[in-house]
This record gives structure tokens, sequence and C-alpha cells, in this order.
């Protein structure tokens, strides 16, 4: 295939006009991308670049949308992934191991350890620029302001660990963070995680299913406040999940759910795929292994 992202756009145009949603869905389907790697998560930061991660610290990576290139990598096994605009991109996983690519994954270089091995690994980041961000496994939470040259640990709020981690820059440079427990309590932090106050959650009506390896549900904030939620709700007197998305405009004070896809919107499902929104809030990536990768356009949020 000469060109994948263009091929995938273009299947895009014909399924607009055939894929059914619930009301007008927030999520537009932009195209599959076919993998040969065994991957455990992925994201795409725009539509054309894109980066899996997986299997024994296999890496690979897509620039111009024609092929994936594998990446120059030497780690344990990857299961949390963060990209950001100028091309960094942080990687975390087995062994405490976290990882940090400048050329958009071509190229990782170790830097200092975060987390334990599985089932407790680390699997949630979430960075401001290429310097501050978070980094969380299910139990334990730090921070860094240089690069992941060293983590400050913190303590994590609320209740039955961490299903769902984001950290933004405010528009007046001040920065605002975001925490759901597995209780599905939201917290938020002003001072990079030292305290931290109840906030309100995107979803009232049930818990939010935990990851059991990469992420399964994603939040993303934007300066103006704008921001998104994706992930899987336990239905009440059912053990079921569904799907669910939700926008805010006031950095969480207020949430409104959103409509997805038909294809997206069932509820007894059997595997749940992994979830990684763009550092935009402009896309968002679907992974249910090994079906082909989904990246979908988000018309809100962002």
């Amino acid at each position: 295939m000469r060109n994948i992202i263009n091929s995938i756009v273009l299947c895009a145009c014909m399924a607009a006009a055939s894929c059914v949603s619930t009301g007008d869905s927030l999520l537009h389907f932009v195209g599959k991308i076919p993998y040969k790697q065994k991957v455990y998560y992925t994201g795409f930061s725009d539509a054309q670049k894109g980066v899996t991660i997986g299997y024994a610290g296999a890496v690979y990576y897509i620039m111009d949308g024609q092929k994936w290139n594998k990446a120059e990598n030497h780690s344990m096994c990857r299961f949390g992934l963060e990209m950001l605009p100028d091309g960094t991109c942080y990687s975390c996983g087995n062994g405490g191991q976290v990882m940090r690519s400048v050329d958009n994954g071509g190229t990782w270089q170790r830097v200092m350890s975060f987390g334990k091995s599985q089932p407790h690994h680390a699997r949630f980041l979430s960075f401001i620029d290429k310097d501050r961000g978070m980094i969380a496994s299910d139990k334990e939470l730090a921070y860094t302001e240089n690069g992941g040259q060293s983590w400050i640990a913190l303590t994590a709020p609320g209740e039955k660990g961490i299903v769902c981690l984001s950290l933004c820059e405010k528009t007046d440079r001040s920065t605002i963070g975001f925490c759901i427990d597995g209780a599905g309590t939201m917290w938020k932090t002003c001072d990079f995680g030292k305290n931290w106050t109840r906030g309100k959650c995107p979803v009232t009506e049930g818990s939010i299913k935990a990851s059991d390896f990469s992420p399964q549900s994603a939040m993303r904030f934007q300066p103006s406040g704008k921001g998104i939620f994706m992930g899987y709700v336990k239905q009440k007197d059912a053990d079921k999940y569904k799907p669910v998305i939700s926008t805010t405009n006031d950095f969480g004070e207020t949430w409104k759910r959103g409509n997805l896809p038909a294809d997206l919107s069932e509820t007894n499902l059997n595997v749940f795929p992994t979830i990684y929104i763009s550092f935009d809030g402009k896309y968002a990536t679907l992974l249910k292994f090994p079906n082909p990768v989904s990246v979908y356009r988000i018309d809100a949020g962002a």
C-alpha cells in the first residue's frame, strides 16, 4: 500500500455516510491500520504519526503514513505511552523501566526507573511539556520536572488505586492535574500532586473499569478548560461495562455525556480496547489486539 494513512482518510469519507451512531457521535472514524508486531498499547498524535509499544520492548513508529518502522529500543514489555507535539515521547512498563524518545519514537533512551513489574507496573503517563509530567502505576504516583531524570514520589489520592491520570497547563501558565481512583472519585491538584481535592467525575452511574495492563480509560484537557474522558463504566445490577465519552468546557466543573458510533456502543464486551487521546485532544486511538489499530477524529473537547 503506497500510503496507508491517505487510504484510511479516504476510507473515512466513505464510512461517514454509512456509520450509524447514537445521535451525533463525537468520534468520527478515520481508519484501521494493520500491524504485524505484538502490541499492548498504541497512540496517534495526529492522522499520520503514531507509536505502538508492546511485548519484550518492541516499539514501532509511523511518521509519513507509509509504513511502520522498527524503533531502536532496549527494554522490558511496554504498557504506557505519552506523545508530545515537539516529538518527545515517553513509555513505561515492566521492571520499572521508563524510556524517552526525542524523535517521535524512533530511538529511545532510558531515564530514571519508576514502579514495579506486573501486575503493579507503571502504565499511566501525562506530560505538560518535554520536562514536566506525571507517571503512575495502579497504586503509585510520581512527578518529574527534568524529563524523567528523577521522580518525586507522591501520595496517590483516594481509594482502590488509580484508573486514569491527566495533567494540563492553563492559559495563565498555572497547572492543573486530575486523577480518577478505583472508587470512581475524581481528584484534582494545582501543585503537581502535593495536595488533592475532590472534583466532579465525568461519570456517576457506575465504577470505571480499571486497566488490566495498559490504559483502558483516558482523559485529556486543553489550556482553555476543554477536556474529554473516554472509558468503560460498569452497569448497575449487571456484570457488564458500557463505553462512554464525556466532555467539559470548564476543567471538569461540569460534564456532558456524548454519543459514540454504534460500533463502540456495545454493552457486553469481552475484550476492552485500550484508549489513547492525543495531546491536542483531536484524535482517539483504540486497540483490541490482534485487530488493527482504530483511529478516530474527535469533534469535541479540543
